[in-house]
């Protein structure tokens, strides 16, 4: 059995193509580890795959109102608050990452119906 841990854009149209992988991994005897959000929980849930949280990572939640409506329309915004949750999940992941030992890491990210 192989250990694989999953990461993907916390969205359901980024999330959604990559359940039948996950789903196709497990079948395969595989234990998949799925890196998201809560909002995400009960889909990946649903595969098999051990869902984890990084929900408390997320500098988003922390936002204003004000800073809310700013994400998705202030491009350099947006990015701070995202390189700030990635900075944020680095110890966590780094370190559960190393304790668990997967032999993949697998990031999908898919954009405008195209895999990359």
């Amino acid at each position: 059995m192989s250990k694989i841990a999953f990461f993907c854009i916390p969205a359901h149209g980024h999330t959604n193509p990559t359940l039948e992988v996950v789903e196709e991994l497990i079948r395969y005897n595989n234990q998949v580890r799925y890196y998201s959000y809560d909002i995400m929980k009960d889909k990946i849930a649903s595969t098999g795959a051990e869902y984890i949280s990084c929900d408390t990572y997320d500098s988003q939640k922390q936002l204003s109102e004000k800073d809310i409506d700013r994400f998705g329309k202030d491009i350099e915004f947006s990015i701070k608050v995202l390189v700030d949750t990635t900075l944020n999940l680095d110890t966590y992941l780094l370190q559960d990452l190393k304790n668990w030992n997967p032999i993949v890491l697998l990031q999908i990210l898919w954009l405008y119906g195209v895999n990359f």
